[in-house]
Order: structure tokens, then sequence, then C-alpha cells
């Protein structure tokens, strides 16, 4: 038998007007934290891993570049190890300052490595990644991985439906939701800001629960509601103001925006939401299957694209 969840005290329990609409735009108040510091790796860096070959058409800063993205991939430079100064990449390899620049530069923009003035640049923990193959919540898919996951309430109150979000979660409009609002920490570093409705007729009283704990698992086992299935869309977004501030990153940075319809085993909505994850330490995987159809020919691949007219 599944032991329940125990209730916590009510964390800054407000009612408010109207829910806003869910956009991948949206803004909120938020409470801030203290910046959580990277983990520096204390594993030496050796020079040795990275091979240049002077008769081969590459350039040096390529070169460069491919030799340390190898290390990365292959984990024989781990996350959080602080790498050599340009300086002493050029003694070693012979190589100009401008080259090693270039590289260093290159892997910074593209997520491999992170700079920290005054401290010098470290290889960045690699990027996340999830599926869409099994409805499960990112605390079960990630601890699946064997990574660890904690979560901050920013706000929780009790709303009522617009006209919009009734219509998404098959409400009348002025029902009663739970906005719940929480940043989402993986093994210590900022993932991604989660901003969910829930219908608060299906799990009266969860705002006395302890929400910083795997709201799926609290739907389950205390109020025995069954998730079957889901409906999400992604799109890109870049971080503003708050966004960067949460999740500890540039204003502007690349973003990954994923809105999400929940649905019970009986096609009732239990939540609808929104989230907001950091584009360097996220990825999304799927897979694609072309059906085939009588005849041995090819079926259509079923694929929507939603753009805006300009």
């Amino acid at each position: 038998m599944e032991a329940t969840t125990n209730p916590a005290p009510k964390i800054g329990l407000t009612r408010i007007g109207l829910a806003d609409n869910i956009t991948c735009n949206n803004k909120f108040v938020s409470v801030m934290g203290t910046a959580t510091p990277m983990v520096v790796s204390t594993h030496p860096f050796s020079l040795e891993l990275i091979k240049f070959d002077r008769t081969l058409p590459i350039p040096f800063y390529q070169q460069l570049k491919d030799g340390l993205t190898d290390a990365i991939r292959d984990q024989a430079l781990a996350s959080g190890v602080r790498l050599p100064s340009e300086r002493e990449f050029c003694e070693h390899f012979g190589i100009s300052r401008l080259t090693v620049r270039r590289a260093l530069n290159d892997l910074t923009t593209t997520g491999w490595l992170v700079s920290q003035p005054g401290k010098g640049t470290f290889v960045r923990q690699p990027k996340v990644e999830q599926g869409t193959r099994q409805m499960m919540g990112l605390s079960a898919d990630m601890q699946k991985r064997g990574h660890s996951v904690t979560s901050r309430v920013l706000g929780l109150s009790i709303v009522p439906a617009t006209r919009k979000t009734a219509e998404r979660m098959k409400l009348a409009a002025g029902d009663e939701l739970v906005l719940l609002e929480r940043v989402r920490y993986l093994d210590g570093e900022p993932l991604a800001i989660e901003r969910t409705y829930l219908n608060r007729q299906l799990c009266p009283g969860i705002e006395t629960y302890d929400l910083t704990k795997s709201l799926y698992s609290i739907l389950r086992q205390s109020y025995g509601l069954k998730i079957v299935r889901a409906e999400q869309t992604y799109e890109a977004a870049a971080a503003g103001v708050r966004e960067a501030e949460i999740l500890e990153t540039a204003r502007r940075a690349p973003m990954l925006c994923s809105e999400r319809t929940t649905y019970l085993e009986n096609d009732a909505v239990i939540e609808h939401g929104v989230a907001w994850y950091r584009g360097d330490r996220y990825k999304f995987h799927t897979v694609l299957i072309n059906p085939v159809i009588p005849g041995g020919e090819l079926g259509e691949f079923n694929l929507e694209i939603e753009g805006e007219k300009g």
C-alpha cells in the first residue's frame, strides 16, 4: 500500500483576481533566492587530451573545439573542470591567443563551456534530455536518469478561471483554480520555472500540502487521481529579466517554453500550465515513426506547424 504524502503548512496562500491567460510571454511576480554557485570539479585537466594534426587542412581553432567537445562528450572532461588559461593553451600547442579565444568563445556560445569573470572558463554541466514516449513528471523522469530534483515555491494562490483558461480545462468561467509557481532545480542548479493551474474541484485542499515535492505523486497518492495523458507543445523563447534572475542566466538567453494540458482517465483536465526551461541545460527528444499504409507505401507524418501571420 502506498504511503500518503503528509500535508504541510500553507505557503503564502492568497486569493487574487482573474487568472491571466497562459502564454510563453507571461510575466509574474516571483520571490528571488540567492544564486546557486557552480560546483567546481577538483579533477585536473591535462592538455594531452587534445590532439593536433598540423598536416590536416582543418583550422587550428576547429581542431581545438573538436578536441574539447570530444573530451566533454566522453566525460574525460568532467562538469565543473576549470580549463587552463589562454596563455597555457598557446604555449602548449604553439598557437595564437586569437585562435584559442575563438575556440573557447564558440564553445561558450553553444553551451559547452561557461565563463566566470575573475575565475576562469569551466566545463558546463551537460544538457538534460527529456523524451515524449511516457507520461511522466519531471521529478520521476530525472530521478530515473540518476539526477536529483528539488523545487522551491515562488507563489501559491486561489484564482477564478478566465474564459480562455476555463475552455482549456473544460470548466466554467469563475471556477476556482489553484495557481502554483515553482522553480525546479536539477542537481542543485536551476533548470525551469513552472506555472501551473490545478482544478481545485478535483484536489480540494492541495494548497496545504508540501508542494516542493512531486506534484503528480501528491495527486496520485493523496487524491487517488490517475493521470493518463497530456497534450504538450514546445516553442523557442528568450529569457526576460525575471526569468534570467530566477534561472541564473543571461537576459534574452535562449529558452524552451512548454505548454501542457494534463488529463485523467475520465478525460477531465487536472492541470494546465507553462514551463520555461534553460536552453543551455535542457533538450527535447522524440521518436518519429512513419507508418506504412496498405500497398507498401509510406504514410504521411502527422506534423503540425503553427505560425503567426505578419
